[in-house]
């Protein structure tokens, strides 16, 4: 049984080809791939395409960043830690009980203690536990 081969519909696009509306190899080289026609590739749209492409990602950093919350983690806070592994629907993706905060490292970690045990996490694999007060 041979593969199928995909239509030239349904092949990937390339950038260049959607700012150009020409192949990469006729972007690079400035001549059709088939037939002996020269082309000229206009660099300075694609220099702009790109330059549009990193504002709109930065924008969209930004806005992903300002719902974040700038939080430093202290010898003596609790934490939730977050489980690993794939999870049933029913399970949630944090353990129940709040751990301690032996020390914090520079370099991103911290130290908790569970139960007897000591264990040094990254600070991703963790959330800051707030008690309820009444």
């Amino acid at each position: 049984m041979q593969p199928k081969s995909r239509s030239s519909s349904q092949q990937p696009k390339h950038k260049t080809t959607m700012i150009l509306k020409a192949s990469p190899g006729v972007a690079s080289f400035g001549r059709d791939m088939m037939f002996d026609v020269p082309f000229l590739a206009d660099w300075n749209k694609i220099g702009d395409y790109i330059k549009q492409c990193q504002t709109d990602r930065n924008t969209a950093r930004e806005s992903e960043n300002k719902s974040r919350v700038d939080w430093d983690y202290k010898v003596g806070d609790k934490v939730l830690l977050r489980k690993g592994g794939i999870l049933r629907e029913s399970e949630t993706m944090w353990q129940k009980a709040p751990w301690t905060i032996v020390q914090v490292h520079t370099n991103g970690t911290i130290r908790i203690q569970r139960g007897t045990k000591f264990e040094r996490l990254n600070i991703r694999r963790v959330t800051p536990f707030f008690e309820e007060q009444e």
